[in-house]
């Protein structure tokens, strides 16, 4: 789909958009029906589809996802959380993926578990031991920027702000992501969803455009400015 939109007095751009374009308040409900469809899909061990908010800048994006979780928490009787994470301030897939260390497996009585080298002491303390035949191996840790079990709500919102204002090895990085909410070493907890805001691409934004499989990766829905609606957010 292609939007025309003028820009200043001479110059006007057309603007490529993936999905219909909404009122502020219908982009809402939709986060909120995505979230309450994700969250079952989930649980059940199918694959979720997350939701990109195409728009200009400065029309509410992150906002709305915001307050989506807000009335959420009112609507389901639980915490709904809110995260979230400027993509474009992400610079090597190390920041996605997360750190590498090394780790090695350890048992104590029937319990078996990979356990960092760092936290081997601590473990050997508590009367783990390190299974000798099993060799050391890399994995991810994962990046400080997910919900945190424990720490954060059980259920809530990653929102990936700007995603497309980031370079290509980064959108390569969340590829798995956005399809299978997880990494080969971590997964997003099983109650959190997730969005994602971007701007057009075809005009004045400095955006990555996306390929056919990346556009695939999500389900896309378009923002536009709507005075009565900011006058009711307001």
């Amino acid at each position: 789909q292609t939007t025309k939109m003028s820009k200043g007095q001479a110059t006007e751009h057309v603007y490529e958009t993936h999905g219909a374009t909404c009122s502020p308040e219908e982009v809402k409900d939709f986060i909120k029906e995505m979230f309450v469809l994700n969250i079952g899909r989930r649980k059940a061990g199918k694959n979720a589809t997350p939701t990109n908010i195409e728009g200009h800048m400065g029309i509410a994006k992150t906002a709305i996802v915001e307050l989506a979780t807000k009335e959420l928490t009112a609507e389901l009787g639980y915490k709904v959380g809110f995260k979230e994470i400027a993509l474009g301030q992400a610079e090597e897939a190390g920041d996605i993926t997360g750190m590498p260390t090394r780790a090695v497996t350890m048992y104590k009585d029937e319990l078996r578990t990979l356990v960092i080298t760092d936290a081997v002491e601590a473990f050997t303390k508590s009367g783990w031991e390190i299974d000798e035949n099993v060799p050391f191996i890399t994995i991810n840790l994962p990046p400080e920027w997910l919900p945190i079990k424990g720490i954060d709500p059980d259920h809530g919102i990653l929102l990936l702000d700007d995603w497309t204002r980031t370079n290509n090895t980064i959108i390569q990085a969340i590829m798995q992501v956005l399809q299978k909410y997880k990494t080969a070493s971590w997964s997003i907890m099983e109650g959190w969803d997730i969005c994602l805001t971007s701007n057009m691409a075809g005009g004045d934004y400095s955006v990555v455009e996306l390929d056919p499989a990346q556009v695939t990766r999500t389900r896309h829905i378009g923002m536009k400015f709507e005075a009565k609606d900011w006058a009711k957010w307001a």
